[in-house]
């Protein structure tokens, strides 16, 4: 860990050994640290074969070259990108998205949208880690004409939301909607009329703080809504004689069962 810290590196992800990018056969490789240099982006474009792929580290710098190394990936199913410095400007580089894309997960700050996301046609899963984009209108509108989009998640924290507005006509295939806000104030959830009509599962958890829904009864489909209240990340439990570190365990397990889907 401590050479990572003084090259500026996060602790977590690896680095690839040379020649990696001869195994055509490869099909998953997680968690690759981008800000080791240039040459670990050149090794991952010549794994035409891979379907799934984890990045962290990626930055402004390394951001173009590795958007070019994932036109490459022909075959790719599944892209996790995250970045502890945030995602502004590192993924705008991509000018056509992985047609076979379904399930994507970006883990960062952004402004905006990348402009490719729009064109995923085949996107079954997405989720959305701090990007700080909950609540923004334009970006709702281009995720919910995904045509396949059937499983959103959407974490955030420090965030101030009057309305998290879901709109008419939007969101037509979803079926499952996980929304994870710690340390944010939120003060209604609406549904508008005919919005995720096939929406099966709710599930919100929150800091504590007050919040009102709209429009619940207008969704069509649903068959469990699942709330929790948390105090920070893992939650923490009420002193108790009995079940307080219980509580904890199952708290963190479902967190990292989460964490892993």
């Amino acid at each position: 860990m401590y050479p990572n810290i003084i090259r500026g590196i996060e602790d977590s992800g690896v680095m690839v050994p040379r020649g990696t990018r001869k195994l055509k056969a490869l099909r998953t490789l997680r968690y690759v640290h981008l800000a080791w240099g240039t040459a670990i982006i050149k090794e991952i474009k010549g794994l035409t074969g891979l379907q799934k792929l984890g990045v962290v580290g990626i930055n402004k710098k390394n951001g173009p070259g590795f958007c070019s190394s994932i036109s490459s990936l022909s075959h790719l199913e599944s892209l996790s990108v995250r970045s502890g410095d945030g995602l502004n400007g590192c993924l705008d580089g991509m000018s056509t998205a992985p047609e076979n894309l379904q399930s994507l997960k970006l883990s960062g700050s952004l402004e905006k949208l990348p402009e490719w996301i729009k064109g995923l046609q085949n996107l079954v899963k997405l989720k959305l880690e701090l990007s700080k984009l909950s609540g923004n209108l334009e970006t709702m509108q281009v995720l919910g004409n995904l045509p396949n989009l059937s499983i959103l998640r959407l974490w955030d924290e420090w965030l101030r939301i009057d309305v998290l507005q879901f709109q008419s006509g939007l969101f037509r295939r979803l079926t499952v909607l996980d929304l994870f806000y710690s340390r944010m104030e939120i003060k209604l959830v609406e549904f508008e009329e005919e919005s995720m009509p096939n929406l099966e599962l709710l599930t919100l958890s929150l800091g504590d703080t007050e919040i009102a829904f709209s429009g619940l009864e207008l969704l069509q489909s649903i068959k469990e809504v699942r709330l929790s209240v948390h105090s920070c990340l893992f939650g923490t439990p009420k002193s108790s004689k009995n079940g307080g570190n219980e509580k904890m365990g199952k708290t963190l397990y479902e967190y990292m069962k989460r964490e892993e889907e």
